[in-house]
């Protein structure tokens, strides 16, 4: 008992020796630095629904130490697409702005709605909220877009779909058109919701798209990428502040499908919007399908 009394004592002397010697400023350097360096960040496993598509705006690896704007977005992107519902890694100590970058990033939905679109939708996020200590230690929490109970639901859908299709003998462009056929043709675009008025359903969602039948871009987008990774078809969901559609790599080449603005029943084109360029899409319209082609380099 002695023994444990001396060492609480020796140890509060240490503590007291730190604040005469050295600032709070200084030791708050040094602990954070300690946190850091002997702090192993625990990388837990991915889930199913992680894509290893080889982007060229984001790199699968297990550095999780920032040193930039573009190290911090591809945490985040990395934390989403593992399909993690929490985590945990630092700002290094010379990297003075660190914080500040990532509260930043983390606080901005239209760069969050971008890294986004790189992930499955089952790994999306609906809420993710950041939490940064005094000694660089960043939490992250994420509450998901779609429940489990909805993913058996989509997931036993598309099946259903591809077997009614009899999608298994054809090639991948059939495949790719005859479901987006299939999309277009089951699915209502939901006024209510697109002008914020009520709706019954989850529009935004593919759960709206493919078991309700109604939808709006978000839902139609979601549907259509979830099939893409069905049937291990690279594929990304751009976005902006209006409108989500469907960035597709079909033999080497990263070509747009708009399923919503491809739908009758809103009064668009059946196959305008149908595997086409960026120089063709911008063409076609550059008002709703204007993008950030600084962030969504595929599509160069």
């Amino acid at each position: 008992m002695r023994k444990i009394k001396n060492l609480i004592f020796s140890l509060f002397l240490i503590f007291i020796i730190m604040f005469i010697y050295l600032d709070y400023d200084n030791i708050s350097i040094y602990l954070k630095n300690l946190i850091t360096k002997n702090n192993k960040i625990e990388l837990k496993k991915s889930n199913e629904y992680k894509r290893n598509y080889g982007y060229k705006r984001f790199t699968n690896k297990e550095d999780y130490i920032p040193h930039s704007i573009n190290d911090i977005e591809n945490i985040f992107y990395n934390i989403l697409n593992n399909g993690w519902d929490e985590f945990i890694f630092y700002c290094p100590s010379d990297y003075e702005t660190c914080v500040n970058d990532i509260e930043k990033v983390s606080s901005d939905a239209d760069t969050m709605s971008k890294i986004v679109g790189y992930v499955s939708p089952f790994n999306a996020h609906n809420t993710i909220n950041t939490t940064v200590s005094s000694y660089g230690e960043i939490y992250v929490n994420i509450s998901k877009k779609y429940s489990q109970d909805e993913i058996i639901k989509i997931n036993n859908k598309i099946e259903q779909i591809y077997n009614e299709l009899s999608l298994k003998e054809k090639d991948v462009e059939e495949k790719i058109k005859m479901f987006h056929d299939y999309l277009i043709k089951n699915t209502i675009y939901d006024e209510n919701f697109a002008n914020n008025k009520k709706s019954v359903y989850n529009s935004s969602k593919a759960t709206g798209a493919l078991l309700e039948g109604h939808a709006v871009c978000g839902g139609y987008a979601d549907a259509f990428s979830i099939f893409l990774d069905y049937i291990k078809v690279p594929n990304i969901i751009i976005s902006n502040k209006n409108h989500a559609w469907n960035l597709v790599s079909y033999e080497g080449i990263w070509l747009h499908i708009d399923p919503t603005w491809n739908d009758t029943e809103i009064a668009r084109f059946d196959y305008e919007f149908y595997m086409v360029t960026t120089n063709k899409l911008l063409k076609l319209d550059i008002k709703e399908h204007k993008f950030d082609n600084d962030f969504f380099i595929e599509a160069n």
